[in-house]
């Protein structure tokens, strides 16, 4: 992976999924901002690979905008990535009511 010196941002990566994607991408040079909604998970991996965290709730426009700032002002860049492997509600049928893949939350990717 091409991860070194990149900023990303890893959603639910307070445990499983995410926190296998923040360890594996600190541990391939990426700088990691670890957020969950769960505050002692963030805390907890945070410490593990050496990032920063946010304790929120990703789905809300001014915590989407906080945890921006936060990559932007630690890690000094003003372009990141974000990953995102967490499920937040059991998966269901796509149908046209289902949102579209790829719909950013206000507006930030």
């Amino acid at each position: 992976m091409e991860l070194a010196n990149k900023v990303v941002v890893i959603t639910g990566s307070g445990g499983g999924t995410g926190e296998a994607f923040a360890r594996r991408f600190a541990a391939e040079g990426a700088k990691i901002v670890v957020t969950d909604i769960d505050s002692e998970g963030v805390r907890r991996v945070s410490e593990a690979i050496g990032s920063v965290d946010f304790a929120g709730d990703i789905t809300t426009q001014d915590t989407v905008r906080a945890v921006a700032e936060l990559a932007r002002s630690t890690y000094a860049r003003s372009t990141f990535g974000s990953a995102t492997p967490a499920i937040s509600e059991r998966p269901r049928p796509v149908t046209s009511s289902t949102t579209r893949c790829g719909t950013s939350v206000g507006g930030y990717m």
